[in-house]
């Protein structure tokens, strides 16, 4: 069985806030969903 550890769900979270606040969202756009957005989070990438 899979289990969670705190820097998943910090990433999560972090993910969840920025979504809510600020972060433009595309559903179409691999760098501006939901995924993207959280890929950013843990990677410190831009969605370029």
């Amino acid at each position: 069985m899979a289990s969670c550890s705190l820097s998943v769900i910090e990433a999560l979270r972090t993910t969840a806030q920025r979504l809510s606040t600020q972060a433009p969202y595309q559903w179409g756009h691999m760098g501006s969903c939901n995924c993207g957005h959280l890929a950013q989070t843990i990677t410190r990438l831009s969605k370029a």
